[in-house]
């Protein structure tokens, strides 16, 4: 029977990367987002939203 502490660790070491690999696909979403969150303080879901989607669309034109 595996270790299933060993188990879990690998679980969570795998979807670290998978969110680090997200966040680095979205770096320039994450950096608007941030930059907008100091100046106003606040966001709201569909202004997140359609700062995804233009991200979406800038990297399907390039594709």
């Amino acid at each position: 029977m595996p270790d299933i502490a060993a188990e879990v660790g690998t679980i969570l070491a795998d979807e670290f990367e998978q969110a680090c690999a997200i966040v680095r696909e979205n770096l320039s979403v994450v950096e608007d987002l941030a930059a907008r969150l100091h100046r106003d303080g606040v966001v709201d879901g569909a202004e997140v939203e359609q700062m995804m989607k233009a991200s979406a669309d800038r990297r399907r034109a390039w594709t």
